[in-house]
């Protein structure tokens, strides 16, 4: 008898530290849900690839990354809408609450990180992951829209929760409630200076690599400099085309890497006699900043890695280009939103030529979608008139 006691209780003390054991693990792994494999919990479709890849980011750079308590709830992480691999949203829990939320946006070929710090949108995830309600209604799936600023998008999602009374009589009275996610941002807001006070960024996306960079597939943005020949007068420059008659275009693009630096984009414009050369460029060209005062540069003989003789355009078409062209000479120059490859896209697009490219646009950009690679240098501008 007292030797089946004894086997008894070895028995009972293996048991026990084989539950403590499991027990054990499970906390581990559940204080890190990237450990576990990932399945959304989140009550719209998702653009699962890219928060999977943000993940595996996040993972590998997470001491870079981390600038506030808590950890990462993966499984509610939301794209809002968004299935570009562009934008997504993830909750940070601590202690069963959602005490921030962290942000991960693309741009080209980087992601950037940065904590909300909203309240709002705290609330909206508190709500859906914690909420004791009953029943709910969400927001059509595509509630994402284009800023009117230009540059700028806006990301707007929403959720409508009944609360019963009584918990325990689900079917009697209660309450609706709604809580909304809202973020407008662009490109300055997660990299301009101080993001890494906010959560750190500027990570590779294609394959996790880190920030820092400068291969020749995958240059770093910085401003150019500013032109050899600036154009002090640009409806000066453009007098004389003749606005009732057609011209011809030629659009070029100089990559960037490959010895080429920031490259550039730009275009030509011929009627008779006339050559205009021309392209947009900070007028100070600072390295170390992101925006400034932007001008025109003559861009005779530049170098080009790509040119498209896009052939007659009409006078309505040479109208709208001299009319795009003239209010960028009055702009900023702004390296996330307001630079020469989006001026060049916005005169491809006057000729039905648009641009389906996610993030910044760059001189890479409009090599890819003009294509016909050339090396050679532009024609010289040769105006005939004062």
């Amino acid at each position: 008898m007292t030797k089946k006691f004894i086997s008894w209780l070895c028995f009972m003390t293996v048991i026990c530290f084989i539950l403590h054991s499991c027990v054990n693990d499970e906390i581990i792994s559940s204080s890190d849900p990237i450990s576990k494999e990932y399945h959304s919990k989140s009550l719209w479709k998702e653009d699962e690839k890219y928060i999977k890849n943000i993940m595996k980011i996040y993972t590998e750079h997470e001491k870079d990354i981390k600038k506030s308590s808590g950890i990462p709830d993966w499984y509610y992480a939301m794209s809002m809408g968004k299935y570009d691999e562009s934008f997504m949203v993830v909750p940070i829990i601590e202690n069963g609450k959602v005490i921030n939320t962290l942000a991960c946006a693309r741009f080209d070929k980087k992601v950037y990180f940065r904590y909300e710090n909203s309240e709002s949108n705290k609330a909206f995830f508190q709500n859906i992951i914690y909420g004791k309600y009953t029943q709910y209604k969400t927001d059509p799936q595509n509630n994402t829209n284009k800023g009117t600023q230009k540059g700028m998008v806006c990301i707007t999602k929403s959720i409508s929760m009944w609360y019963p009374d009584n918990e325990s009589n689900p079917s009697g009275g209660g309450y609706w409630e709604t809580n909304y996610y809202t973020n407008c941002y662009n490109f300055l807001d997660y990299s301009g200076p101080g993001w890494e006070d906010n959560g750190g960024g500027g990570f590779e996306y294609g394959g996790g690599g880190g920030s820092g960079s400068n291969d020749s597939d995958n240059p770093v943005l910085t401003m150019p400099p500013p032109p050899n020949i600036p154009i002090q007068n640009m409806t000066q420059f453009l007098s004389c085309l003749n606005i009732t008659q057609p011209a011809n275009l030629k659009v070029f693009a100089e990559r960037m890497g490959n010895g080429h630096g920031v490259g550039h984009a730009f275009i030509s414009i011929t009627q008779g006699n006339n050559t205009m050369t021309f392209g947009f460029y900070p007028k100070y060209g600072a390295v170390q900043s992101l925006s400034g005062t932007g001008i025109f540069g003559d861009d005779s003989g530049h170098v080009y890695t790509n040119a498209w003789n896009a052939g007659t355009i009409t006078p309505t078409q040479l109208q709208q280009i001299i009319a795009v062209a003239l209010e960028y000479s009055t702009s900023d120059y702004d390296l996330g939103f307001n630079n020469c490859s989006d001026f060049t896209l916005n005169v491809l697009d006057y000729i039905g030529v648009s641009n389906s490219a996610v993030g910044i646009a760059t001189p890479n950009t409009v090599a890819n979608l003009i294509g016909s690679p050339a090396n050679g240098t532009a024609p010289a501008t040769h105006r005939t008139c004062n």
